[in-house]
């Protein structure tokens, strides 16, 4: 496993300015807090992505507007993958919001301490279900696996390795 540093701050700064740019990450996640992934090396982002574009590229660099960072983060990847009733909140839409304070929005984690959560975080909703109160997890586990429109549900019966024809 290893880190490549493969961008400076004026190529990230110049992506982010296209319009057709969405924002992601493809850190993993770990089944329970405190833990590490399925491969064991935590990203800081996998703690912080969506987080630091807001404090770093919103709020201190002055790259994206907080209503564009947004897009570039919910409705503009949805629609990429064409995910039905994701991306924006409208009646009849699955909808995990996110709500936060944009004066104390910080990403704490680093690569030394890559499990730090984030700080101005109040309240989110996953599916409706209120996953964090005040701050704290309420232990809600109310996330979907989400399937663009590529998944071959036939492809998760074959064997690692080999492929569904």
């Amino acid at each position: 496993m290893a880190l490549y540093y493969m961008s400076s701050q004026q190529y990230i700064e110049k992506a982010l300015s296209f319009q057709w740019t969405s924002i992601g990450s493809d850190a993993g996640a770990a089944a329970k807090p405190g833990e590490d992934d399925d491969i064991g090396l935590p990203h800081p982002r996998a703690f912080g992505n969506a987080v630091r574009v807001i404090a770093h590229y919103v709020n201190e660099r002055h790259v994206l507007t907080l209503p564009d960072a947004v897009r570039k983060m919910t409705s503009w990847p949805a629609t990429r993958m064409r995910l039905a009733n994701r991306g924006i909140l409208k009646e009849g839409n699955w909808a995990d919001v996110t709500i936060f304070d944009l004066s104390t929005i910080r990403d704490r984690s680093t690569y030394e301490h890559p499990r730090e959560y984030p700080s101005g975080i109040e309240w989110v909703l996953v599916n409706g279900v209120v996953t964090v109160d005040h701050g704290k997890h309420t232990g809600a586990r109310a996330g979907r696996v989400l399937y663009g429109p590529g998944h071959d549900p036939a492809a998760r019966s074959q064997p690692q390795g080999s492929c569904a024809k």
